[in-house]
């Protein structure tokens, strides 16, 4: 089985998903405790080392499908990110309750 960290941009408030980038992880080679901790740190350094607009992203610690597609989500984050930092913490199961959903689950 294939694992990766996928980062999705979730355009201005739409529930159109944009992969923005993905990496894979190996959790036969890291704890997988440290792999759900270092979600939200991930998320952060990618977005920092590019420029993102003011929107809403989610990452995802997922299995991949034989397409190389996020698909059945160990952990997950929502961030809103002003372009050079996370402007708020998203309550991820609030996000999930108005209707964002992981891309193909």
């Amino acid at each position: 089985m294939r694992y990766a960290y996928t980062l999705f941009e979730i355009g201005n408030g739409h529930t159109v998903y944009r992969t923005v980038e993905q990496v894979p992880v190996d959790p036969m080679e890291r704890d997988i405790v440290d792999l759900i901790r270092g979600l939200r740190p991930w998320a952060r350094e990618r977005l920092a080392a590019g420029w993102c607009d003011l929107t809403l992203y989610q990452a995802i610690f997922s299995r991949l499908d034989e397409d190389g597609e996020a698909y059945l989500p160990v952990e997950s984050c929502y961030l809103v990110w002003e372009g050079t930092t996370e402007v708020a913490i998203c309550p991820d199961r609030e996000l999930a309750a108005a209707g964002h959903r992981t891309p193909k689950i």
